[in-house]
């Protein structure tokens, strides 16, 4: 199985992918960027290249990590924090 990494929103109120998608969330540019502590204007402009027109809300960011994730996974959310689910650590129904 492939490993990917993924940036996250740990913290209270705006998510990453909660809030806009997984192309963002996953994008190994702007995962770089959150491994190398840029700031959010850093993350802004790098955004806005990469996605020109998306008008990703980035406030999640402020207190970003990044987690590694192999396997089909989801991004739960809860009021902004964000976590990893993957399929063993639920009970998925099979219909």
């Amino acid at each position: 199985m492939k490993t990917i990494k993924v940036v996250l929103s740990p913290g209270w109120g705006a998510g990453i992918a909660s809030w806009n998608d997984y192309e963002l969330a996953e994008h190994p540019d702007v995962v770089r960027a959150v491994e190398r502590g840029a700031t959010l204007d850093e993350i802004e402009s790098l955004v806005a290249e990469l996605f020109p027109g998306k008008g990703y809300y980035l406030g999640g960011f402020r207190d970003a990590v990044v987690v590694e994730v192999t396997g089909p996974y989801l991004i739960e959310e809860y009021d902004g924090n964000e976590s990893i689910v993957q399929p063993s650590e639920k009970h998925w129904r099979n219909v």
